[in-house]
């Protein structure tokens, strides 16, 4: 694949996800602009991981990798559990 698809492979990626989580109560939409991907989430605890597990799919077939150090987190009303906490330490500031 050239460069210039893999952007389109994201979204048609992202757009059958969203699909199929919309039927299994996942995430409400998707957000693209340029590079940027904002996921909204209703329910983190369970499907944060799902969410993360597709991100690193994604960067497998496509050779993308999320930026951890670019990456943020905004949580409205949202206190993770200790085992959320624990799976994603380093990578974002729960605090």
């Amino acid at each position: 694949m050239t460069n210039h698809i893999l952007p389109h492979f994201c979204f048609l990626y992202l757009s059958i996800y969203k699909t199929k989580r919309r039927n299994n109560r996942g995430p409400p939409w998707v957000a693209l602009f340029a590079d940027d991907i904002l996921i909204f989430l209703t329910n983190p605890t369970e499907s944060l991981s799902n969410v993360m597990r597709l991100l690193d799919d994604y960067g497998f077939l496509s050779g993308y990798k999320i930026n951890i150090n670019k990456t943020q987190v905004l949580k409205l009303n949202y206190h993770p559990t200790t085992k959320i906490k624990n799976a994603y330490t380093g990578k974002w500031n729960w605090d």
